[in-house]
């Protein structure tokens, strides 16, 4: 495509008047790539136009091309930016309410169990919108979409490309949906059955076995059930929710009974019918192809944080893969990422070396009370420490513990609220950017470890002799921690102070300097203490 073109020629949206810097060469460079790869994976930091730059490739290829998504607020920006051209957008089920009514105490799934006739004509919502996606070259939806629509279903077409988006998070998304949970008293209740004997110690042969035994009564019970029905309005909202569980009955023994390659199991915690085990595929790989990549001829995974590792989990082999990796585009100078020595935090920590991270903590934001910032504390534990023996803490802003409805109202309280404030959590990492007087500054007192101990699962990944890596909890926090570095830095203009206190930083820089996409590096500066603080912004957000 070279410099001849410009985003118009290529087709994108009036918004997007002109190339960001590198931004056409890296377009030309996946066009490049997809004549001899199948796969593309595009590891490039925030700002570099990741989005635009798939479109385009795209667009420029008269490609059909999925965008797939790790939440539903990335949907919400891409219908944003690209609606406009085409782009359309579909979700699951509990998504979109029911026709039938019932002043929209019913979801498009509810209504799908109780046999409502509208999920077969173009009244239903639901049905609506994938009908548009089947005719649309432009599609976006996420990733547990896009799995069990193919899984289950007839999925949304052929694509020429499908490109992941946040890809860092790809396997993750394929264990997920391969996790099932089986409570004993559902067996019980619908099958007069039992789990396996030592549920929590079966492998996962003997679960395959035991649910080849009891799919073929579950998938009995269904077809007299289909048989059966009648009306316009077969059952009513709790037999349909009964029916529901029946289908996700099936959905758990299908999965079971083909499991291949090492998994794991552990016991669902304060379950209040019995026992309930969670098995989980340890690894994406042996799912990846069938459940993810479908056969589509052209495969682009693109992240900030990505790197060479993420393809290997998902099983890309890599004579098929082209990884291209983008220096950082913003100013240096104004995205610095300092680390001050201060203690090895952990959850066991003495009261002395509290007590200095906590001073450390009140000497960075006392120094910022004309600015708003962020303090990532990868945990409640920590997040309520600070909360109550910090001496700034009256400024600090705080969610419920694990209500994501109360961390988004939180956060755009935040966004609202005028300077001197603090937002205090364990829960922004990934998900919320924070442009320019959003946050002005942020701290990560501790890096951000995955909890492995008391997870049997976590556990096994990270145990050699049960088929796991000893190395994949580091790659987690890395991962982690560099999505935590790009939250506050959205554009060339914007500017972020990043303090990591933890002193476990000396060993990771050095032993872990692998696992970093390499734009991270030339942000690293080291301190023995915080300095002076710059100018706060004086951008007005228009």
């Amino acid at each position: 495509m070279g410099l001849c073109l410009t985003p118009a020629d290529v087709g994108l949206p009036a918004k997007f008047p002109e190339w960001r810097p590198g931004q056409d060469d890296a377009i030309d460079r996946m066009l490049d790539a997809f004549t001899e790869y199948r796969f593309v994976a595009c590891s490039a930091p925030v700002g570099s136009g990741k989005t635009v730059s798939y479109i385009a490739v795209a667009l420029a290829m008269g490609w059909r091309v999925c965008v797939v998504t790790s939440t539903k607020g990335l949907q919400d920006q891409l219908l944003r930016d690209f609606a406009a051209i085409g782009l359309v957008d579909v979700r699951g089920r509990n998504n979109y309410s029911c026709g039938l009514g019932y002043g929209g105490a019913i979801t498009c799934e509810d209504g799908y169990h109780m046999g409502c006739v509208f999920h077969e004509m173009d009244d239903c919502l639901y049905r609506e919108d994938v009908k548009t996606a089947w005719k649309s070259k432009l599609v976006t939806t996420n990733y547990k979409y896009w799995m069990l629509s193919h899984l289950y279903g007839d999925g949304l077409g052929k694509f020429d490309l499908v490109v992941f988006d946040e890809a860092h998070e790809a396997p993750e998304e394929v264990c997920s949906v391969m996790a099932v949970q089986v409570a004993a008293r559902d067996i019980d209740r619908l099958l007069n059955a039992r789990l396996p004997d030592n549920p929590l110690g079966a492998t996962i042969d003997q679960w395959a076995a035991w649910a080849k035994h009891l799919l073929p009564k579950v998938l009995a019970h269904l077809d007299a059930a289909k048989r059966t029905a009648g009306g316009p309005v077969a059952v009513g909202i709790h037999e349909a929710r009964n029916m529901a569980k029946w289908i996700s009955l099936k959905s758990t023994l299908t999965i079971l009974s083909k499991a291949q390659g090492p998994w794991a199991s552990e016991q669902v915690k304060n379950y209040r019918d019995g026992i309930c085990v969670r098995l989980e595929p340890l690894w994406p790989k042996h799912d990846a192809q069938e459940l993810l990549f479908l056969g589509v001829p052209h495969v682009l995974l693109a992240s900030a944080t990505m790197t060479i590792k993420t393809t290997d989990l998902l099983g890309i082999p890599r004579d098929q893969l082209d990884f291209q990796e983008y220096p950082y585009l913003f100013p240096i100078r104004r995205s610095p990422v300092y680390h001050i020595p201060t203690c090895h935090v952990q959850w066991d920590m003495s009261e002395g070396d509290c007590v200095l991270l906590e001073s450390r903590v009140d000497q960075i934001v006392g120094r910022r009370l004309d600015r708003k910032g962020l303090i990532h504390t990868h945990s409640y534990h920590l997040r309520d420490q600070l909360k109550k023996q910090c001496q700034f803490n009256d400024y600090f802003l705080v969610h419920e513990r694990g209500n994501s409805q109360s961390t988004r109202d939180t956060v755009a309280r935040f966004r609202l609220e005028l300077p001197p404030v603090v937002l205090v959590s364990p829960s922004v990492g990934t998900g919320y950017d924070f442009p320019y007087r959003d946050a002005e500054y942020q701290i990560i007192p501790k890096l951000p470890f995955p909890v492995i101990k008391g997870s049997p699962i976590m556990e096994a990944r990270c145990h050699k002799r049960k088929g796991g890596d000893p190395t994949y909890g580091n790659y987690l926090m890395v991962q982690s921690l560099c999505q935590m570095i790009g939250r506050p830095m959205r554009a060339p203009d914007d500017r972020c102070e990043t303090f990591i206190l933890d002193n476990n930083w000396f060993w990771v820089r050095a032993a872990l300097r692998t696992y970093f996409p390499r734009w991270v590096f030339p942000l690293l500066r080291k301190a023995e203490f915080p300095p002076d603080p710059p100018p706060p912004l004086e951008l007005v957000i228009q």
